[in-house]
């Protein structure tokens, strides 16, 4: 997906890749991906399913897809009303947002049954038949003066802040063996969420947000190494910008899975680019400035030489080269300093 530029300086970009392993085998790729840039919240939605993609849940792939859409449209109503509220009242209001997902979810499966009948239902074995589209969900809602987050399932939700401090939100389950996930198709799924409401303080909330399907952590060695993407990518982004890392996304995620996993992986970021775009506009000023000053130290010696020639003279016009140098100099420092970024490396490395 093309880099995109929200009003409030967010900047996003989603990318999923067909697993190694779905390729031998023909299966699909049973992740889904999305984001929205929201106008009144002035900030983003981004979401992430990963299907479970076995034969009971046979159309998983299509139930990732409504789960991404269902989490999207809800956070995204809700952000924009919300986006008035008191504290308090938002903390109380966010607690409904997973039945009203779910909702959203099961509703979205009910039209696609009713369009689309199964024809084997009797291997549901009374369970519900949205066994069939069964789906893990992250869900983060960044927002001008508050953050929300959500998980059901595994997946991964990391947040990096100014200053590099990498967390994870709304942690899903360490407890299930590496084969079990909970899941949207649950009866009880609503109270299977786990969910973190942040309000933003008076310095500003976290540069990065990145989201991810299980495929991309399980590829790492360890957790220490898949937490350091999300530094990895901070610097990226200040030093090379979105278009650069939307770019090679699809390259880093491929490798990742034919070296690690082999299991579909897709990733959503959002990233605050506002600092970068206040160090662009403080070398423009620099660059204006300094230009400015140049001109003056030309201006100013013919002006004296034109109408004041007897002070002319008391300047010694032998050292004006040596001053206009020095000018020139200072100038070009102080640009230097002001074009100092956080060092990016060549690539991400798919894997440590």
């Amino acid at each position: 997906m093309p880099a995109v530029k929200a009003a409030a300086n967010w900047q996003i970009a989603t990318q999923s890749v067909r697993g190694a392993s779905h390729e031998q085998s023909g299966a699909p790729n049973q992740d889904a991906v999305g984001a929205q840039l929201l106008t009144e919240a002035r900030g983003v939605v981004l979401a992430v399913a990963d299907g479970h993609g076995d034969d009971r849940h046979a159309r998983s792939d299509r139930g990732s897809r409504f789960a991404v859409a269902a989490g999207i449209e809800v956070v995204a109503a809700w952000m924009e009303q919300a986006a008035t509220l008191a504290e308090a009242d938002l903390r109380r209001s966010a607690q409904g947002l997973p039945a009203r997902i779910v909702k959203a979810w099961r509703a979205k499966v009910e039209a696609d049954v009713k369009a689309d009948p199964p024809a084997d239902r009797h291997d549901l074995e009374g369970e519900g038949v949205e066994l069939l589209y069964g789906s893990t969900l992250v869900v983060a809602g960044i927002g001008g003066r508050f953050d929300v987050f959500l998980q059901v399932g595994d997946g991964d939700i990391l947040s990096v802040a100014p200053d590099g401090a990498v967390k994870r939100r709304a942690r899903g389950r360490t407890d299930l063996p590496s084969h079990l996930t909970e899941s949207m198709c649950q009866a009880d799924a609503v109270d299977r969420f786990r969910m973190e409401f942040v309000m933003r303080g008076r310095r500003g909330g976290d540069a990065l947000v990145m989201l991810s399907s299980d495929g991309y952590a399980n590829s790492f060695a360890d957790d220490a190494a898949f937490l350091k993407v999300g530094l990895d990518l901070k610097g990226l982004l200040e030093g090379r910008g979105l278009d650069h890392v939307a770019d090679k996304l699809a390259q880093w995620l491929t490798e990742t899975s034919h070296e690690g996993s082999g299991d579909d992986i897709s990733l959503a970021l959002a990233w605050d680019a506002s600092p970068r775009e206040n160090r662009r506009r403080k070398r423009r000023l620099l660059a204006r400035a300094g230009l400015s000053l140049v001109l003056l130290a030309i201006l100013i010696p013919l002006v004296t030489w034109a109408y004041f020639p007897s002070a002319w003279n008391n300047l010694k016009p032998a050292k004006w080269p040596q001053v206009l140098a020095s000018l020139v100099e200072k100038i070009q420092g102080r640009q230097g300093a002001g074009d100092a970024v956080q060092a990016a490396p060549e690539d991400l490395p798919p894997l440590p």
